[in-house]
């Protein structure tokens, strides 16, 4: 429930919390998030899209949906992760991203779920910098 998505690539996978807009070129002309969301969840949202961002900006090949979403996970769940661990978080705050944290490690989906699962084990295995070179070059997960 709480991932977004892609709006422009594939409109009826979005799920409408967030969306990159970008056109056919390495532009991208907008990050969209609904407003009034809580802190934690309002991060994790521009922690996914600005891996889509980077992702457009950077070069990389058109991206399976399960790698490139994956990828974007990944980003959502560091970011998460940081800050349920910051010195001074609240509690609340520490609570809600933990609960998110384990809805990106547990999410039940091909796309969103086994795209996190695969790109949490590449990163944990290679660290960030590899991986998205790997996946730049080869357009997939090492070991995929």
């Amino acid at each position: 429930f709480f991932q977004a998505e892609d709006g422009i690539r594939d409109v009826e996978r979005s799920r409408g919390l967030g969306d990159v807009y970008k056109r056919q070129t390495q532009k991208v002309t907008a990050i969209l998030v609904l407003s009034c969301l809580p802190r934690m969840l309002s991060g994790q949202i521009l922690a996914h899209e600005c891996m889509h961002m980077f992702l457009r900006l950077n070069g990389f090949p058109t991206l399976e949906p399960i790698i490139e979403e994956g990828l974007c996970q990944l980003f959502a769940l560091l970011w998460v992760e940081r800050q349920t661990n910051a010195p001074n978080v609240s509690d609340g705050d520490a609570a809600f991203g933990a609960y998110l944290a384990q809805s990106i490690r547990e999410d039940p989906t091909e796309i969103y779920g086994d795209g996190a699962r695969l790109a949490i084990a590449a990163f944990t295995a290679h660290g960030l910098p590899t991986l998205l070179d790997i996946v730049k070059s080869t357009r997939n997960f090492p070991s995929r």
